[in-house]
């Protein structure tokens, strides 16, 4: 099942078994990959706190999905429900970007998809 619904995995034995196996396959999917990444981060405490955050925000979206089922434009979607944040929004990409750079490396995609989708514009901060 993704997303509450049933996926058809073949109508040959052979090719259903394998591609159960690609999706069954532990450890694999991007809240493992998420935690790993938050685990192994060598980042200043406030940085690790916002970035746990973002973390658990694409864990919840992206909990039916690997890294290889994941689309540049599920990335455009996912920015999209957050341009109310933009600041948020733009962290969020960030940690997906480098999710996919660890994906990338470990052989899980063949490439970063965060890279075509554009940073939001943050507003200035301004200082008396």
């Amino acid at each position: 099942m993704k997303g509450g619904k049933w996926i058809k995995l073949g109508s040959d034995l052979s090719p259903a078994l394998q591609e159960y196996a690609r999706i069954a396959v532990l450890g694999k999917g991007m809240p493992t990959l998420a935690d790993r990444f938050i685990t192994d981060a060598q980042l200043k405490p406030n940085t690790l706190k916002q970035y746990r955050q973002a973390a658990a925000t694409i864990k919840s979206t992206f909990s039916d999905f690997g890294p290889d089922q994941v689309r540049p434009e599920d990335v455009f979607r996912f920015m999209g429900h957050h341009d109310s944040t933009p600041n948020m929004a733009n962290r969020m990409r960030s940690v997906l970007k480098m999710l996919f750079e660890c994906a990338v490396l470990s052989g899980q995609c063949a490439g970063n998809l965060v890279l075509p989708v554009k940073r939001f514009k943050e507003a200035q901060k301004v200082f008396d």
